[in-house]
């Protein structure tokens, strides 16, 4: 399902953080964003789940606007995984079956347990089901957080920042999870994110955020020195290494 914002703006405190940008995210696409500390991506993110509401323009899931749609339904169609997650006594099981609360009417049925079953398998991590949440190491938990976020059989998924703090492993452990599922799945992914060389191994759409606003948004021939330089104000070659390229700072 694609999804789109126009003319989309917002202040905290009024203090402009997006200023009527436009742009959209093809549909079965794994998208990242990209801008410096402050930038606007993490306001972004929560503007395209709902999680706030803009000052002025709207977000498009497919031709509906979703100020026009409930809050059940927005969490049926989207998934919201912010950069830090809540931390319980609960096992991984039972944290997953709470992402089934969007589709849920009494209690938990059968098929939700399935559900959470067939995704614990698909992502492989069987091992940790049983353990409580917060004995989970940080790559752990983020897998965990990804795996509830899936449960809910979203047609968007949207992450802050899921690699922060990760050693290199996890990074692409969560990555190519994230990948697998937009390619299996046929999801939308959505990921604000720092490093540039993940997101140009991993993504295949990108929108560079800059001063509040859209410098360039597209596939990777946005991902130029010259707009990379603008948006880091710092110089970068970008060159092939095998079959990926690698960006570096000079």
């Amino acid at each position: 399902m694609s999804l789109s914002v126009s003319g989309l703006s917002f202040s905290y405190n009024r203090k402009t953080v997006l200023d009527r940008i436009t742009c959209s995210f093809a549909p079965c696409t794994l998208h990242a964003l990209l801008g410096v500390n402050g930038a606007g991506k993490s306001t972004l993110i929560k503007l395209l789940g709902r999680q706030i509401k803009p000052d002025q323009g709207a977000v498009f899931l497919g031709d509906k606007n979703l100020a026009s749609l409930g809050i059940s339904e927005i969490a049926r169609r989207i998934a919201y995984l912010p950069q830090r997650h809540e931390i319980s006594g609960l096992s991984v099981a039972d944290y997953l079956l709470l992402g089934r609360r969007p589709h849920i009417c009494w209690k938990v049925c059968e098929a939700d347990e399935e559900i959470v079953l067939q995704t614990v398998e698909r992502l492989k991590i069987g091992e940790m089901a049983l353990r409580p949440v917060s004995e989970l190491s940080g790559g752990e938990l983020q897998k965990a957080a990804l795996a509830r976020a899936l449960v809910q059989q979203p047609e968007v998924i949207l992450l802050d920042e899921p690699t922060s703090n990760l050693d290199p492993k996890n990074q692409h452990e969560v990555m190519n999870l994230i990948k697998n599922e937009v390619q299996d799945l046929g999801l939308t992914a959505i990921i604000a994110m720092h490093d540039l060389n993940l997101a140009l191994r991993y993504a295949s759409g990108f929108t560079l955020l800059d001063g509040g606003r859209v410098l360039a948004t597209g596939g990777r021939e946005v991902m130029t020195e010259e707009n990379l330089c603008q948006l880091y104000d710092v110089g970068f070659q970008i060159q092939s290494f095998g079959e990926h390229l690698v960006c570096f700072p000079v």
